[in-house]
């Protein structure tokens, strides 16, 4: 009895503390603590014609799938959390540490790993997707996952047993916390993007005196560098964050985007030693419309409120300096951008709160002012990355498209057209946030 009176205290006390937050503070309420959309409000008010949302809820007995679109609404019942987790791991397995990528391994062992990977991910759509299929009929699709779906590519999956045609190919995938993350978005202005859109860039930041710009700046050929560290990710070499490969494929990443936009004068770039976070927090980056971060990003499990960027860790002096922008810092920054690009590893991932989706990056981001974000699930090939996204920004700014669209695009051609057709290249990136 004391036990159940005392969780109904801190409850009530939680409660009247959210509800104090929500007064004096409603744009964070908004993001962290959204209050539940109703089907009719989502229909209403956030969807058009084109967009269906798929909502996924994972429970110990069975699980569930609902399909909202502009005039319909349909609930499909799934396996249990277990089924779902166990199938899950098993594919992602085979897309984010494939020994299909090794150079060395013959086309002939190659070819039945492949086959198992697609048969995989037939029967992981079969559990999660295909009971929805005859209601997937629209151009974009959004979704709100829960558990260990938060954390899976959903664009390597099918929408028909016998198909190898991916949802990536089919769609505009977006993902959100919540769906009621959208309503919150919906209420900042997300310009357009153009041609004309301001630029704030930050790559290829110094993380240690070993690096050559520190000791011979004058004889330090990126291009040699890139050249000889292709293999390269842009994780931590170790699990506990103190040694930080240098990147030198952002450095080419960052060169090509730039030469996208024509205004020069509207953009902000950083490379090197003035990659620093002391010229990211607060108001500094409040004035343009695109920012882009190419750096190591980091997950910490135990403490998800310690996740973020790392930035030059040394000044050109050689003096250590914070270069760590962690998530309390990203929700103290005011950005007016229609786009944040977090290129680097496990940017997509956080801690899931029960009934609030997930706690993340994309969180603190939207706080401070960006209605969409394009951001990874995984460690990230640092080369195959510069490449996408370059690819990424020509399809935005040259092809007028959309942010949704240009990721599309941009997967399709890294599929088709590029060596790194292997979705463990591509499969990790994914949008957040507004479609339109």
């Amino acid at each position: 009895m004391w036990y159940s009176l005392h969780s109904k205290q801190i409850l009530e006390e939680f409660q009247e503390l959210e509800n104090e937050i929500r007064l004096s503070n409603p744009e964070y309420a908004d993001i962290q603590y959204p209050e539940t959309i109703s089907v009719e409000d989502l229909q209403r008010n956030i969807l058009d014609e084109e967009t269906a949302v798929l909502q996924y809820f994972l429970g110990e007995e069975k699980s569930y799938l609902w399909v909202v679109t502009k005039d319909d609404f349909q609930s499909y019942e799934l396996p249990d959390e277990q089924a779902i987790n166990n199938k899950a791991a098993e594919l992602f397995r085979t897309i984010t540490s494939p020994r299909e990528t090794d150079p060395d391994l013959p086309a002939a062992r190659k070819e039945p790993l492949r086959q198992t990977r697609e048969k995989l991910a037939r029967e992981f759509s079969e559990q999660i997707l295909l009971p929805a299929a005859a209601q997937l009929t629209k151009k974009r699709l959004v979704i709100v996952p829960d558990g260990s779906l938060n954390y899976f590519p959903f664009g390597t999956l099918v929408t028909e047993a016998e198909t190898k045609t991916t949802l990536s190919e089919q769609f505009e995938l977006i993902n959100l916390p919540s769906s009621s993350t959208i309503a919150s978005i919906r209420r900042q202005d997300a310009l357009p993007i153009t041609k004309n859109s301001s630029l704030s860039i930050f790559a290829d930041p110094v993380f240690s005196k070993e690096d050559c710009r520190f000791s011979d700046a004058a004889n330090c050929d990126q291009e040699r560098l890139l050249a000889a560290r292709t293999d390269e990710n842009r994780a931590s070499r170790e699990r506990n964050y103190i040694e930080w490969d240098d990147l030198p494929g952002t450095y080419a990443e960052a060169t090509n985007i730039l030469g996208l936009f024509p205004n020069k004068q509207n953009i902000k770039s950083a490379f090197g030693f003035a990659a620093k976070r002391e010229e990211i927090v607060g108001d500094r980056l409040k004035d343009f419309d695109i920012v882009h971060f190419a750096t190591h990003g980091f997950f910490h499990e135990s403490r998800p409120e310690q996740s973020g960027l790392v930035f030059s860790l040394i000044d050109e002096a050689g003096n250590p300096q914070n270069g760590f922008l962690r998530l309390d810092s990203i929700f103290n920054m005011q950005l007016d951008a229609s786009l944040v690009v977090l290129s680097a590893c496990q940017t997509g991932i956080g801690e899931e709160v029960p009934g609030e989706g997930m706690l993340g990056l994309s969180r603190g981001f939207m706080y401070a002012g960006t209605p969409r974000l394009l951001m990874s699930l995984w460690n990230v090939d640092d080369e195959a990355t510069a490449e996408f996204m370059t690819r990424f920004y020509r399809n935005l700014m040259e092809e007028n498209l959309t942010a949704a669209a240009a990721l599309k695009e941009t997967q399709r051609e890294m599929r088709e057209e590029t060596e790194w057709s292997h979705p463990q290249y591509w499969a990790a990136f994914i949008l957040q946030g507004e479609w339109n």
